[in-house]
């Protein structure tokens, strides 16, 4: 029996002592089996497999790093290759080394461009980055960068502000209060998209927050849907119904919606109403179309549809939506 033979023979005999969990035997024979054949470098992959479940990292780390630096000099295949990076990686989690795993994971799929590496690899990074995240968690950080912010507030230098805040969130990102703060920042700096998604954030981590509601309020109402701008006014005040800044708000509201009644909408404004479900469903409803239609040939008859509560319900939201308008107060008689 040649060497090579006699090598393949006894990692037999290793995979089976692994596979009965006899690691000490296992060892022994996998070391037996390179010594005959120092080519086969997929015995040392098997070795450091054993090293790992003896916990002995150090020398898995060893034993892989020796194969990868032979793998050219016997020309080991690249799928082979990347089963050796594969394993470290492997060895580098275990120990909570994600830089390395993430290293490994790179330089396998260097090698071959395998599904199961890319996988991988997205989730080591996914749980390096969170990991990142909570370590970096300082409420009391939190605080000193809020309080930099509302100064930076109230001198209005609103981007100084809002990257204080960004940075409180950062070291405390479950306090509501902070993202209210920066949809504040945000609302001043006229990007009230981004203000809205931290309202909305602010809610969900605290359902009960009117301030919130405010916010979110204002910047529908600067957006010009005065539906939305209502809903929120509303939501905040059956929560505190004596929050001057929802009475306020929704007071604007009322005088914004009055006004459009005798504007031409835009087509922006148009589109985000046909897209609101419930507006769709009352323009779609049969009964409301016949009653839309008589309003048209005759806007009097407003006041007697508003009349019947199950109809006004209905009225009221399509001119909150700036659908049911009545042209300019100069057309009127």
């Amino acid at each position: 029996m040649s060497n090579v033979e006699l090598a393949i023979t006894l990692k037999n005999q290793g995979n089976e002592a692994y596979k009965a969990r006899n690691f000490e035997e296992a060892e022994k024979l996998y070391t037996q089996a390179y010594e005959q054949d120092e080519t086969n470098l997929m015995i040392l992959f098997n070795l450091a497999a054993v090293y790992m479940e003896q916990k002995r990292y150090d020398e898995g780390i060893e034993v892989l790093n020796k194969a990868l630096e032979k793998r050219l000099e016997v020309r080991l295949p690249y799928t082979q290759v990347a089963k050796l990076h594969e394993r470290l990686a492997k060895i580098y989690l275990a120990i909570e080394n994600y830089d390395e795993a993430i290293q490994c994971y790179k330089n396998a799929l260097l090698e071959v461009q395998d599904k199961k590496y890319r996988l991988a690899l997205k989730e080591i990074e996914r749980l390096r980055d969170e990991i990142a995240r909570k370590e970096y968690i300082n409420p009391e950080i939190a605080e000193q960068h809020k309080l930099k912010g509302n100064e930076y507030f109230k001198v209005k230098d609103f981007p100084a502000a809002k990257a204080e805040y960004d940075e409180a969130i950062k070291r405390n990102p479950q306090d509501p209060k902070l993202y209210s703060n920066r949809a504040a920042a945000f609302s001043s700096l006229l990007e009230f998209p981004c203000a809205l998604k931290d309202c909305e954030k602010a809610l969900e981590l605290d359902p009960n927050f009117v301030k919130a509601y405010s916010r979110k309020g204002y910047c529908y109402l600067q957006m010009k849907n005065y539906k939305k701008a209502k809903e929120a006014y509303s939501a905040g005040l059956r929560i505190d119904s004596n929050s001057n800044e929802c009475k306020a708000g929704l007071q604007n509201v009322q005088m914004a919606i009055m006004q459009q009644m005798y504007e031409k909408p835009s087509e922006e404004q148009m589109a985000r109403a046909m897209a609101d479900p419930e507006v769709s469903a009352i323009i779609n409803d049969p009964q409301m179309q016949m009653i839309l239609k008589s309003i048209s040939e005759s806007p009097a008859k407003i006041a007697q549809y508003m009349a019947d509560p199950k109809i006004s319900g209905a009225i009221e939201t399509l001119i909150s939506a700036g659908v049911l308008r009545f042209g300019s107060p100069e057309s009127t008689n």
